[in-house]
């Protein structure tokens, strides 16, 4: 079974795809406004489910991080946030909580999971930290702000508050 056949087969099972709206115009017109192009595994997935939420209480997707993060060895969550909340968050925290170029499609605790559509980590995932624990960051009186604007993944800088998950979209929800 192939990995989108195997994740399609996981959310009909255990989620409820939240497509009671077409997302593809909202997305369309955040990209003419912020002049972007969105990675096509990311719009695709959204263009059919338009997020995901799962319809058990007692189930959560889980992904294992390679090496621990902070004090994450696992992300746990319940699903995707549609477009629609997509949007909004971007709109408020973008530059604030995840670095500006990379759009948020997971919020989970004290941290988002985010798709990069900037030249130089085009389609890649990253988990974003909200908000450090004292002795994470180098300078606590640097803002989040000022540290995320040295997240250059060209240069291999990523920010103390951000972590490559996954080289796709694709790559991420097959893991």
């Amino acid at each position: 079974m192939s990995k989108g056949v195997m994740r399609d087969f996981v959310i009909e099972k255990y989620g409820v795809a939240i497509s009671d709206d077409d997302a593809m115009p909202l997305f369309e017109r955040y990209g003419i406004e912020h002049n972007v192009k969105l990675p096509k595994d990311f719009l695709d997935f959204y263009s059919k489910y338009n997020g995901f939420k799962v319809s058990d209480n007692d189930l959560t997707f889980v992904f294992e991080l390679k090496d621990k993060f902070w004090n994450r060895s696992r992300l746990e969550m319940e699903g995707l946030l549609s477009v629609k909340d997509i949007l909004f968050v971007a709109s408020s925290n973008e530059g604030v909580t995840y670095p500006k170029g990379i759009l948020p499609f997971v919020d989970i605790e004290l941290a988002e999971i985010a798709i990069s559509f900037r030249c130089d980590s085009f389609g890649a995932v990253f988990l974003c930290e909200k908000d450090p624990l004292p002795g994470q960051v180098d300078n606590p009186s640097e803002s989040s702000e000022e540290e995320l604007q040295n997240f250059d993944p060209s240069k291999g800088q990523l920010s103390k508050r951000v972590v490559k998950l996954a080289d796709s979209f694709e790559d991420f929800m097959s893991t």
